[in-house]
């Protein structure tokens, strides 16, 4: 118990690393929480209510189909969690297999993959998705591989401001697990 305890310990003296574990907590509670706390369907329209500015019954307003964004904010909140969540996974596990194949063959091997590297990298990242998802097609599956592949977020004001605040919630708690391992903090 006492690893835990000075773990816990080492994360609670990073206030970032924290407040980002409160933001993602947050962000998944309000995920799960969808249906009940979203105050309209997110697919409903309503024709009558278009444009609609925030305020009133609408917080954020109306789309141009009189959906109300604020729903549909909420509702997206899981598809970015699953897709943010599987495309780091899939970045890291091709990631970690590519650098410990080239760390071990070395020599051509290496110079090989860090050349696929090279020119993965010297695409625009948005070029690079869109030609993936081209060529795999449509899907929530494929959206994850393309986005694993060429990291290419695509923002809109307060959709993307949800998924900064989510992205920014992650980093943070990474800095405090950097805390926790970094063995010349350890005292």
């Amino acid at each position: 118990m006492g690893e835990n305890r000075r773990i816990w310990r080492t994360f609670r003296k990073n206030r970032i690393a924290v407040i980002g574990l409160v933001l993602t907590l947050i962000i998944g509670l309000i995920a799960i929480l969808a249906p009940v706390i979203s105050p309209y369907s997110p697919v409903e329209q309503d024709v009558l209510n278009q444009y609609n500015p925030p305020g009133g019954e609408h917080f954020f307003g109306t789309d141009n189909y009189g959906r109300d964004i604020l729903s549909r904010i909420i509702w997206a909140s899981r598809i970015s969690l699953i897709v943010g969540f599987f495309s780091v996974l899939f970045g890291m596990v091709v990631g970690s297999i590519g650098g410990v194949v080239a760390g071990y063959v070395g020599g051509w091997g290496e110079g090989i993959i860090m050349r696929a590297v090279d020119i993965g990298l010297s695409f625009p990242t948005l070029v690079l998705g869109l030609v993936i998802m081209a060529v795999l097609g449509s899907g929530l599956d494929k959206l994850v591989i393309a986005i694993g592949v060429a990291m290419a977020p695509w923002l809109s004001l307060l959709p993307g401001a949800a998924i900064l605040i989510t992205v920014l919630s992650f980093n943070m708690i990474g800095d405090g697990v950097r805390d926790i391992t970094d063995p010349k903090l350890q005292s």
